[in-house]
Parts: structure tokens; sequence; C-alpha cells
């Protein structure tokens, strides 16, 4: 019967368990043209093909776009790195790129699988004028400093690992020499 229970409690104790959530990033464009906004360290389910991944809807500050709703493209290395800024569809003018820059790559991983933004200062020119329009991406964390608390499924797993042990060490019956 114990053994039935503690199976039961380490199943419901895992059940509970999740990883902890992504960090959220703040994101920094200053220049000939500013916007901020955050999003996830590691996106979920970004829209991917070859040589970019897209992320939409993302809210922020984008002048230009009605709704300050829009969607963000970040290109591999290969493709010249950066990242495009497009209003989003819906809005009027919709579909319209507000701002496509060339540079590093904004990230790390494959763009089709995990990418991970890396944080960190971006010099990125823009794509049509590579001479002019300039541009400074700081993506940085702004809770790099806050010491980490501990998720409630990480308490509740803490404290059913306890009381297994506990009750394993209670239960225990002297061996007979």
């Amino acid at each position: 019967m114990l053994k039935l229970v503690s199976f039961a409690v380490a199943g419901f104790s895992l059940a509970l368990a999740a990883p902890s959530a992504a960090a959220t990033y703040l994101f920094e464009l200053t220049g000939d043209y500013t916007a901020s906004w955050e999003m996830d360290s590691n996106p979920y389910d970004p829209f991917a093909t070859g040589g970019y991944f897209e992320i939409q809807p993302v809210l922020g500050s984008f002048p230009g776009s009605a709704f300050n709703v829009v969607i963000l493209r970040f290109w591999t290395e290969f493709e010249g790195g950066g990242l495009t800024i497009t209003s989003r569809l819906g809005e009027v003018p919709s579909g319209i790129v507000l701002l496509e820059t060339v540079g590093a790559q904004l990230f790390t991983g494959d763009p089709q699988v995990a990418p991970v933004f890396a944080p960190g200062v971006f010099e990125l020119k823009d794509f049509y004028l590579s001479q002019t329009g300039k541009y400074t991406l700081t993506i940085s964390d702004p809770d790099a400093g806050t010491p980490a608390i501990p998720e409630p499924a990480s308490w509740a797993m803490m404290i059913a690992g306890f009381g297994l042990v506990g009750g394993v060490l209670r239960r225990r019956r002297p061996a007979i020499a």
C-alpha cells in the first residue's frame, strides 16, 4: 500500500511540475527610427521558413503603426541579419514595411526550431540605404539582477519529496541480526 501511495504522490508532483517561463526581454531601437517592445527570450512557436522567423502580433511603441501592433521578422546572418518591422494587417495602411534593417543576427539557435534572443547592443543599417539610416537595437533583461523565486510546482515537488523520504524512514523496520 505504501508503494502505491508513494508512486501516486510522485506522479502527482511530477504532473504539477512545469518548466519555468522564458525571461521577458526589453527591445529598444534608437536612431533614425525609434521603437520599443517586450518579448520572451525564446519565442514560443514562431512562424519560420529558411532564413528568418516571424512573430505576430507584437504590441509596443512603433511609429507609423496605427494601433502599435506589428509583425516582426528576424533574419539569419546568411540572409543579412537584422530585422523587419511591418504594420499589422487590418490596420490602415496595412502590411506596410515600417523598417527593414541588416546587421548582426539577433538570435541563436535554429529559427525553425528554437530561436533564443541574444541580449546585447547591436548596430543595424537600413536595408535599402546602407550608407544612411543607422540604428542601435538594445536587447536587455530587465529582471537580470532579480533573485530566482521557486515556482509553486517546485515547492510542491520538494514538499512531496520530503514527505516520501520521511514516510519511508518512519516505516522502516529494524533489521533483526
